[in-house]
């Protein structure tokens, strides 16, 4: 009986210590709590800077003009997947990383906030590398950072562009452009030497093609042979038989959302947006890759 009482006793003195342990229990519990809402906190951050991010890329893929900054794609027109400034799909590896740790109920948020984005890329996706040569080559002059390109184009003058496609009129019809556009003589366009100005001053004299394999494939297709680009002749021939395609219809409409500021018509102040720009600046504008 003793020991029973003893025992019980002990019992009793325990169940006090636990008791007077039990705020720091307590404690350690709110701690814990605390610390799950800072990192759901953090996470949420997290994510909405992730989404903010993605969707200013996005709309710089789309509507670059303004920014001052050639955007950032895939290398010339390869369609390869990593750009030749480390980036896949016009997004940086590092963001693409950012969105693959999104929770998937936050992914379906983004894919619903930039519908109309993705769609007018889907859009300028599809036009070809030749469809593009095309267009470049015939909205563009042998202007070149200073210097005469010959038998070639390099950059576009906005100003003088107007003059060619308008004449006298306000704005174009899709149609209208289209016509415009395709009657515009042609000639392939170079391919600006580096990215530092003082370096694509160099673009006139060294005379490098803007995809150099599909020039060649072109003549082959038009049973020129094998010509040497460096050989002006050759470049003409090119030129005039390249010329007499027209460039397609799905092209030219996706050239005139992209300069369309209300959807309907092309205005004169709409080819501001083209101003100055060379071969890579214009194809990664029309053919963003995907």
């Amino acid at each position: 009986p003793h020991r029973r009482r003893q025992s019980s006793g002990s019992r009793g003195a325990a169940g006090t210590h636990m008791r007077s342990y039990q705020p720091l229990l307590d404690d350690k519990g709110s701690s814990r709590q605390r610390l799950s809402r800072v990192v759901k906190q953090m996470l949420s951050v997290r994510t909405a800077i992730c989404t903010v991010a993605i969707c200013l890329l996005l709309r710089s893929r789309v509507d670059p003009i303004g920014t001052g900054v050639r955007p950032t794609t895939t290398s010339g027109m390869a369609r390869s997947h990593v750009s030749r400034r480390g980036s896949m799909g016009g997004l940086t590896l590092g963001t693409i990383g950012c969105v693959s740790s999104l929770m998937p109920q936050r992914m379906g948020m983004l894919n619903a906030g930039i519908t109309g984005i993705a769609r007018a890329d889907d859009t300028a996706s599809t036009v070809s590398v030749y469809d593009t040569v095309g267009m470049f080559g015939r909205l563009a002059i042998p202007d070149c950072y200073g210097k005469i390109a010959a038998h070639a184009t390099c950059q576009i003058d906005s100003d003088l562009l107007s003059k060619r496609l308008f004449g006298d009129k306000e704005s174009l019809s899709s149609g209208e452009l289209r016509d415009k556009v395709n009657g515009l003589p042609f000639q392939w366009p170079l391919k600006p030497y580096g990215e530092a100005l003082e370096t694509k001053s160099k673009t006139a004299s060294l005379n490098k093609p803007a995809e150099l394999q599909e020039w060649k494939a072109a003549a082959k297709r038009k049973s020129l042979g094998d010509p040497f680009y460096l050989n002006g002749a050759d470049r003409d021939k090119v030129n005039a038989a390249v010329g007499q395609d027209q460039v397609s219809d799905s092209a030219l409409n996706t050239l005139f959302k992209l300069l369309s500021s209300d959807g309907n018509s092309v205005r004169k102040d709409d080819l501001s947006k083209l101003s100055g720009m060379d071969w890579y600046q214009f194809s990664d504008l029309i053919v963003p890759q995907a």
